[in-house]
């Protein structure tokens, strides 16, 4: 398996998960669940995730030093993104709602996209 799909398949995997449910709301017998693009007031969130997930998909597929770096930092961008948007869901919504598995799968798809880099920018392990 060429290294570079580790890291291709999480970026992806960043993408996909703007489209899954962000948070979910409970409230009397009723439930609501909202993605990534439901924003309200200040657009949609789950753009900058989509946009996060094609540029790292792109700098894996470049699959040069540098480019593998800017895939890590573009991760890290959005993993810090998703987490400060979680500790908003949780502030907004307070006890009615949860947060939703989209912002979770985005966690560990930034966390393998870091890994997936790393991989792809080290040499081979010598052979024993």
């Amino acid at each position: 398996m060429n290294k570079k799909m580790i890291g291709l398949a999480f970026a992806v995997l960043m993408i996909v998960g703007a489209f899954l449910p962000w948070i979910k709301i409970e409230f009397m017998g009723m439930s609501e669940s909202m993605t990534g693009f439901m924003g309200s007031g200040k657009g949609s969130p789950g753009l900058l995730t989509t946009i996060f997930g094609v540029l790292c998909a792109i700098f894996i597929l470049v699959n040069k030093k540098w480019s593998n770096i800017a895939a890590i930092v573009f991760a890290l961008l959005s993993l810090g993104w998703i987490i400060e948007r979680i500790g908003t869901i949780k502030e907004k919504v307070g006890g009615l709602g949860t947060t939703g598995i989209g912002v979770y799968v985005i966690v560990a798809a930034c966390i393998g996209v870091v890994i997936g880099a790393v991989i792809s920018m080290r040499g081979d392990a010598p052979k024993a």
